[in-house]
């Protein structure tokens, strides 16, 4: 038993995002109103995530991620950018990006299980500098956040790439929360880093991922070990943030599916 278990209450609250109660917010960054004249969210001393549900339907191309290639052919400088989903191989993903280009792209996998790109014409290729991610998907680059790149090709040349291709959609999705969170992290992007919990989507694109911390202890928000600005040592929580968000801090899309978090409140009885 811990020391929260032996000085407090405890009850189990479970939020489902197709509750939000203002639906024209999306379901992946909503504020969830709790119970009025619940006099025990008044002062919460600490929380803990018990199981959250999160469906794998994020697209591997998607917002914030829309993949911009400037290239150069013997028409002239060009723009190509691929649409946002999800691609579920190298090779609808390649497909998408010639239809893009206007150009024939042969692709083949070697036998490292890396792919190799042979281009019917001379091209020269610029990768966006800041988030080059379709080059990531398909092993031209080690980081979503890798410098950009300029590859020049001549017709027939067969351009093989360094890493193997990674076409999952996201390792993880993170559990984001103002309001839960002991305190604020540090994020790539600066943007809401309030971190609750992350969550590994190893389930396959299109089923549900179903988390729960192997070890509890780890997933606890202790408010009575925090110093606030206020010197107060616990939280009202009538209204609770809620996002998810990706590796980068973007907002993920969950392309119209719900998803829920269970946790654990601790409280004071008066």
């Amino acid at each position: 038993m811990t020391h929260l278990e032996e000085s407090f209450i405890s009850r189990l609250i479970r939020i489902n995002s197709r509750d939000r109660q203002n639906p024209s917010t999306p379901a992946e960054d909503f504020t969830y109103s709790m119970l009025e004249g619940a006099d025990y969210l008044d002062q919460v001393k600490a929380v803990q995530v018990v199981h959250v549900s999160i469906p794998n339907t994020t697209p591997n191309v998607r917002e914030g991620y829309l993949f911009t290639l400037d290239f150069t052919t013997g028409s002239g400088q060009q723009t190509a950018q691929i649409p946002k989903g999800f691609y579920e191989s190298p090779a609808v993903l390649v497909e998408a990006l010639a239809a893009a280009m206007g150009i024939s792209i042969i692709l083949n996998i070697e036998p490292s299980g890396k792919l190799s790109l042979t281009f019917t014409e001379t091209v020269q290729l610029v990768t966006s500098p800041t988030l080059n991610y379709i080059s990531y998907l398909l092993g031209f680059g080690n980081s979503p956040q890798s410098e950009g790149v300029v590859y020049n090709t001549d017709a027939g040349f067969k351009l093989v790439a360094p890493f193997t291709p990674r076409m999952q959609n996201t390792n993880t999705i993170y559990v984001h929360s103002a309001k839960m969170a002991l305190g604020a992290t540090n994020s790539i992007r600066g943007i809401n880093p309030y971190l609750v919990t992350p969550v590994p989507m190893n389930t396959p694109f299109g089923e549900v991922t179903h988390f729960q911390p192997g070890d509890p202890l780890s997933q606890v928000h202790d408010y009575t070990l925090w110093e606030s600005n206020d010197g107060g040592k616990s939280r009202a929580f009538h209204n609770i943030d809620l996002s998810l968000r990706d590796e980068l801090g973007f907002v993920v899309d969950l392309q119209g599916q719900e998803w829920s978090i269970t946790f654990k409140i601790f409280y004071n009885n008066h």
